[in-house]
């Protein structure tokens, strides 16, 4: 299992800040995230059809980004974190 942590209003939107999920990568627990709380799809993704990800989405494992990694085919392994930011953005 995953943790998958999420923040600001991604929180709000699914009503819980934590989920488990069983995953091998990040394209599967987003679509697993979204069977749960289909209201985050049209937060997540710029077009859930073709799975991609809005731009200004930050997605961490273990606190690194995935853009870093290997974006949505990011391997999990057990034990993982997941961290979901919505944009960020003030003054």
């Amino acid at each position: 299992m995953v943790e998958v942590r999420l923040f600001a209003h991604f929180r709000e939107t699914a009503g819980r800040e934590k989920f488990d999920i069983d995953a091998e990568n990040i394209a599967e627990l987003i679509d697993k995230l979204i069977t749960q709380c289909k209201k985050l799809s049209d937060l997540i993704f710029e077009s859930y059809e073709s799975h991609i990800l809005d731009a200004d989405i930050m997605i961490l494992v273990n606190g690194r980004n995935i853009q870093g990694l290997n974006n949505l085919k990011t391997r999990l392994k057990k034990n993982d974190i997941v961290s979901i930011f919505p944009p960020l953005c003030g003054g």
